[in-house]
């Protein structure tokens, strides 16, 4: 970008905004709701928005931007406003104009600006007893929701996903799998007793078969696993998820 800056000039910090720049405007394999897409799509955020947030305070999140709407709040308090269009700027950036939309930490900035934008709403509500059940409800469903995911909280997403087996047809990459269960998966297959399997073999083979739901899905290679997700998806008895990021597959499985 800049190679004959001098100090005190950021020079490395500079070179790398110009790296990330041309990275991005790459090619990407963006995938979502089981289809790929080379330059990204406008509701791969919003999505993963609407599958990674828990349930019942994805309501409540809802409920509170609808009263910052009709309750007038934009008009009448300026916090509120820069809230919103900085929330705003940042999504219209991101889903129009951002390439990489390979994982949902990319906009982790707007979760705290959209929960504090809700709360706004949510505050000026009338508060009643009721008022605090519902949101005892809303943090315990929440906690429970979580739970699932203990230990492994880059893979979650809500009860609205189910079974979690099918995950693979929502969502990939570093949403659900980013390496992060690669010291573990050896004492899984052991509990799952599955220690003899083949993992990510360059193809199916007799026997039985762990598979990467990054490779499973196509990311690195559309058509290494395309008989095995055509033909045994990882759903019912032929298939189940022993970690956050893999598939078992059956021991009858020929090649």
């Amino acid at each position: 970008m800049m190679p004959g800056l001098r100090l005190p000039l950021p020079r490395a910090f500079l070179t790398g905004i110009d790296r990330t720049m041309i990275r991005e405007r790459q090619s990407w394999r963006v995938y979502v709701l089981g289809t790929f897409h080379p330059n990204g799509v406008w509701y791969y955020f919003p999505v993963l928005w609407t599958l990674k947030t828990p349930l019942l305070v994805l309501l409540a999140e809802i409920v509170g931007f609808v009263q910052v709407l009709r309750g007038g709040i934009l008009l009448r308090n300026g916090a509120a406003r820069f809230l919103a269009m900085s929330l705003l700027l940042n999504l219209i950036c991101f889903s129009l104009f951002f390439h990489t939309q390979i994982e949902y930490r990319f906009v982790l900035m707007c979760v705290p600006l959209g929960y504090t934008l809700a709360a706004a709403g949510l505050t000026s509500l009338a508060i009643s007893h009721s008022a605090r059940i519902a949101g005892a409800a809303v943090v315990a469903v929440a906690l429970c929701e979580n739970l699932l995911y203990w230990g492994n909280p880059l893979a979650f997403t809500n009860a609205a996903v189910w079974p979690k087996r099918s995950v693979w047809r929502l969502m990939a990459g570093s949403d659900v799998d980013y390496g992060q269960d690669r010291e573990r998966i050896g004492r899984w297959l052991v509990k799952a007793r599955a220690a003899q399997t083949k993992l990510n073999p360059a193809h199916i083979l007799p026997g039985h078969n762990t598979v990467d739901l990054n490779a499973f899905v196509g990311l690195g290679d559309p058509e290494r696993y395309r008989w095995l997700r055509e033909n045994l998806p990882p759903s019912g008895t032929s298939a189940t998820p022993i970690c956050g990021g893999a598939w078992t597959t059956g021991p009858t499985i020929a090649s």
